[in-house]
């Protein structure tokens, strides 16, 4: 999941090169694949990932193109399917998954 989004990220990063703009990339089929802001060559704010159904995959904040603060990820039911934090762009703390029921794993 990290490794997906570093990559993405980082490809954007040298596509938009220092721009300030608004990213949109799309699946195949039409559908949103990926929203969030570009600054100085790197990623910034909120972003949010879809997977190709439209439903929300992934959203969460960046800042100086790291992870940081509160992300979450979803099934493609739309069900949470993790959440915690990211301090520096390494996992912060305890991190919750749950079923794709919308259950919480023991």
């Amino acid at each position: 999941m990290k490794f997906k989004l570093i990559i993405l990220l980082f490809s954007i990063s040298i596509y938009y090169g220092y721009s300030q703009e608004i990213v949109k990339q799309y699946h195949e089929n039409g559908q949103l694949r990926i929203i969030g802001k570009m600054e100085n060559g790197k990623p910034e704010g909120v972003w949010k990932i879809y997977h190709e159904n439209g439903q929300l995959a992934e959203i969460g904040k960046v800042e100086n193109g790291k992870q940081e603060g509160a992300w979450k990820t979803y099934h493609e039911n739309g069900q949470l399917e993790t959440e915690g934090k990211y301090a520096n762009e390494k996992l912060d703390g305890a991190w919750k998954t749950y079923h794709e029921s919308g259950q919480l794993k023991g």
